[in-house]
């Protein structure tokens, strides 16, 4: 549950009611959302556990991987694009050019 609150990924009908989340010396509990969003996936991340709930089943690989690199490494579409087949052909996906038009599942 601290991980979620530290993504901001908590439940609505959950309620921080006091503390703080220090990372690097900055309450993440009371930092501005944009600044946050700024060390999310940069400096802080998710690493789920699970393979079945790592991507978004519904949403085909390609946009779920270069949303990412375009908000994060301030890549344009093509680029965020290259780089996501890079980066499927470094953990050895065949095909990745197909695998990015699918969907998880």
């Amino acid at each position: 549950m601290v991980g979620r609150v530290v993504l901001a990924f908590q439940p609505e009908s959950a309620r921080i009611v006091r503390g703080a989340v220090s990372f690097e010396g900055s309450d993440l509990l009371r930092m501005a959302e944009r600044e946050r969003e700024d060390l999310l996936g940069r400096d802080i991340a998710l690493i789920p556990q699970n393979p079945m709930t790592a991507l978004n089943r519904v949403a085909r690989i390609e946009p779920q991987m270069t949303d990412v690199l375009m908000m994060h490494l301030a890549l344009g579409r093509q680029a965020a694009r290259t780089r996501a087949l890079g980066l499927l052909r470094d953990v050895h996906i065949r095909q990745p050019k197909q695998v990015l038009r699918r969907f998880p599942h």
